[in-house]
């Protein structure tokens, strides 16, 4: 038994041998430090438009969201929900309304157990012929429409509330159109926003005073419809009552940037409201486009693999310890928008694939960004802190948590030190530079990671890792030959490259004093997972 001990050992020492060009670390990970309340803000997604979901293959990217773990994806942010619906005679005491589209796309979002961040955008039209565009909002600086406006959305409210449940649609974010900062999005001027702000925050109180309304999901930072939606809801004249202030259940932003550089401005924003509107300082905060970069469909290398998944580890660990609990923040959400459809280099959760023979038939590939997701909720529900060195802190981190009294997980990322945002957005990147490549080989860790009073002792030990080898289904498909349409077969390979990969299962460990040393090749970009558990 000893020395089967001693060979498993070696073994390991072995496998993880650390390569050439990889930079010797070591880090020390001491488990008797204070745990910290780890908060699941990460939970919601997006995409548009709404009528997606019409689709087999929007079905089955919400099929697969929703089959994560519970600390996984939880909450969808779709676009233009409200086009779904038509309503005749919204003016008469008897509106009708044709709800089924809308209905459609909720029953699917539902039924794969996640809830909404209803945005309250988009315009309700007088016909379902999508080439008759009346509608009794053509124009909401009309304060009979603003009134209007304030009607529908009680009914819109009474009936989600018939359909689905009280319980479930107080679960749910009502949210403002998005980013009225943006003449794409709002083409009325701020005032009427206010109004229109009101229309919706009395509209969804008569129908329920528990359902929750916030915004105003601006595009760029401390713009003037921001600060002033935020005075009007401060010390503003409500629209319908006539009273002083508006109720603002959540405060939420778009911010797509550098996980570092995105704290810093979304901490900005914080200590405006802090300063401006103190009354608003611990509210729900949400930054439900919290991207690398905007634009979804351009084609970024970043976007097929490991990087991608290491952003957003880094994102949460950045987040977790730095806004909310040194910043003290409410930090709700933070949204990758990445629920779209398209290729490898799109900024989706899946690959697509369509048949050239057969429009009908598709293939959809779960990308490490999607993966990453099934790990990271499998972490604890508290975590220390860890010491990182300065300067690995840009693209270097592990967040180690305690999973009750039997396990610990522990995430470690490298995620190459590269801001997207320094490349014109509109030119393609199917492949990164030399000089990004140049950064990988330097970037590239062996970490010795020294854990010490570990809460048990003994454990087996399994680790899974996201890489240029690992839990990269894209390195696969090039080898297959970069295929157009993969047959059942290499589908099939394609799926089982793309779930989580272990690299090491080992057992039988025993700690010495509660301490215990491990040996991790992370190369750059990379993502690793390590689960230990009581024997």
């Amino acid at each position: 038994m000893k020395n089967s001990f001693y060979l498993i050992f070696s073994l390991l020492i072995l496998s993880c041998a650390p390569s050439e060009k990889s930079t010797q670390r070591a880090i020390t990970i001491d488990f008797s430090q204070p745990q910290k309340q780890l908060v699941p803000f990460w939970t919601a997604t997006g995409f548009s438009p709404a009528q997606m979901v019409g689709q087999n293959e929007m079905k089955d990217v919400l099929r697969d969201i929703g089959a994560l773990p519970d600390k996984g994806l939880g909450y969808i942010r779709p676009h233009y929900l409200l086009n779904l619906i038509t309503v005749q005679q919204l003016a008469s005491e008897t509106p009708r309304y044709d709800w089924s589209r809308l209905d459609t796309v909720l029953d699917e979002i539902v039924n794969n157990k996640l809830k909404m961040i209803f945005e309250l955008m988009g315009t309700p039209s007088n016909t379902a012929d999508i080439n008759d565009y009346s509608t009794d909002f053509d124009n909401l600086e009309n304060p009979e429409q603003i009134h209007l406006w304030k009607k529908f959305v009680t009914d819109l409210a009474i009936h989600l509330e018939s359909r689905y449940g009280k319980e479930t649609i107080r679960s749910w974010y009502f949210e403002t159109t998005n980013e009225p900062d943006l003449d794409f999005f709002w083409k009325y001027d701020v005032d009427t926003f206010l109004n229109y702000y009101d229309a919706c925050s009395e509209g969804l109180r008569e129908a329920d005073a528990n359902l929750r309304f916030g915004g105003p999901g601006t595009a760029n930072d401390l713009q003037p419809v921001f600060k002033e939606l935020l005075a009007h809801c401060d010390s503003g004249i409500n629209f319908f009552t006539g009273k002083q202030g508006v109720r603002l259940d959540f405060i939420s932003v778009h911010m797509k940037d550098d996980p570092y550089d995105m704290m810093k401005r979304e901490l900005t924003t914080v200590d405006y409201i802090k300063k401006n509107h103190p009354k608003f300082a611990k509210l729900p905060f949400i930054n439900d486009e919290a991207d690398p970069m905007a634009g979804w469909s351009r084609d970024f290398w970043w976007r097929r693999g490991a990087w991608y998944a290491a952003f957003v580890a880094q994102n949460i660990d950045v987040h977790q310890k730095k806004l909310i609990d040194s910043a003290k923040v409410n930090y709700t959400f933070q949204s990758n928008d990445h629920a779209f459809m398209g290729g490898w280099h799109a900024r989706t959760t899946h690959a697509l694939f369509y048949n050239p023979k057969d429009s009908t038939q598709y293939r959809l590939v779960p990308k490490p960004v999607l993966t990453v997701m099934d790990k990271i909720a499998e972490l604890g529900d508290t975590y220390i802190d860890v010491d990182i060195p300065k300067d690995m802190q840009r693209y270097f981190g592990v967040m180690a948590t305690l999973k009750g009294k039997d396990s610990l997980v522990l995430m470690v990322y490298n995620k190459t030190d590269f801001d997207p945002n320094t490349h014109d957005p509109e030119v393609d990147m199917p492949e990164p530079t030399t000089a990004q490549k140049e950064l990988m080989k330097r970037q590239a860790v062996n970490l010795k990671l020294e854990l010490r009073n570990i809460p048990f002792k003994e454990f087996s030990l399994t680790q899974y890792q996201i890489d240029q080898e690992n839990t990269n289904p894209y390195e696969t498909w090039v080898a297959m030959g970069s295929l157009e349409y993969p047959s059942e077969a290499q589908y099939e390979a394609l799926l089982k490259k793309g779930e989580p990969e272990k690299i090491r299962e080992l057992t039988s460990f025993k700690t010495e004093n509660g301490s215990y040393a491990i040996e991790v090749d992370l190369p750059s970009p990379a993502v690793s997972f390590l689960v230990l558990e009581r024997d």
